[in-house]
């Protein structure tokens, strides 16, 4: 049992990471492959509050979504009309420095050995231990990020966010303003990275700098991309497919010289 509830709470981590990428590749076409670096801000962002600050699951879960997203803003604005191919190699480099800089920050991430010792969270004084209270709890995040998601896609923001994505000029002819809709785009998605950060901290209660790497980017990309850019709840469905069927195939008796590879594909 303690496994099935591994799997769905993993499943429900990559249902945020994979709903906050759609709002930039779905509704926007903006190709980002650098989710997995917003992802380990908003986890180390955690892992400090936590360990050396004594923020609480609510303030840490709010300051890591907060300081992702200025990040994300941060890391739009030099690159607001950069498209296409370019856009994957900008966002590509933003994710080996990003992975670079957790290596190498030692006073702040401790470099290669990581940051422990991050608590259980605690709601209204009552402290989450078990693996069922971790599920109903992040249930109910993957539930709030998919509304935001369905409302964003509504709203006239996202209209105009489809509009760029479908022909950017023919937006701006009609009066709309692209450059800052790509930025807020960039610093929402980010910022459901950085929560889906705080959830593996609290989860884990350990983070690392092998964690967010480009491998990692590439499955969120994949989940968004199975599942169906642009549905709302395809990229759910793809995080719950490339997690869940990997572990499954494990059941099988499948010899491991055929295993390894039937899993990559």
């Amino acid at each position: 049992m303690q496994f099935v509830y591994n799997l769905v709470i993993l499943i429900e981590i990559y249902a945020v990471l994979a709903v906050g990428l759609d709002i930039t590749v779905g509704l926007g076409g903006i190709f980002v492959i650098s989710q997995a670096a917003f992802y380990g801000v908003g986890a180390y962002a955690t892992a400090v509050a936590t360990t050396q600050f004594g923020f609480g699951f609510i303030p840490a879960l709010l300051f890591s979504i907060a300081l992702t997203a200025l990040v994300g803003a941060l890391v739009a604005l030099p690159m607001r009309r950069v498209g296409g191919e370019y856009m994957v190699i900008a966002t590509l480099a933003i994710q080996v420095i990003a992975n670079d800089l957790f290596m190498n920050l030692v006073g702040i991430t401790n470099g290669p050995m990581g940051i422990t010792g991050i608590p259980a969270p605690e709601i209204f004084g009552h402290a989450v231990g078990s693996n069922a209270g971790f599920l109903i709890l992040y249930l109910l995040i993957v539930l709030l990020a998919f509304a935001v998601r369905v409302l964003v896609g509504r709203s006239s923001f996202g209209l105009v966010l489809k509009g760029i994505r479908d022909d950017s000029v023919a937006v701006a002819s009609l009066g709309k303003s692209v450059d800052p809709t790509k930025i807020k785009a960039m610093a929402l998605s980010a910022g459901l990275a950085g929560g889906a950060g705080c959830l593996f901290a609290f989860y884990v209660g350990y983070v690392s700098p092998y964690t967010f790497t480009i491998e990692e980017s590439t499955l969120i990309l994949a989940m968004v991309i199975l599942g169906g850019a642009s549905t709302a709840i395809g990229p759910m469905l793809g995080a719950g497919i490339l997690i869940a069927l990997p572990e499954l195939l494990r059941l099988l008796p499948i010899p491991n010289t055929i295993l390894g590879p039937l899993e990559q594909i």
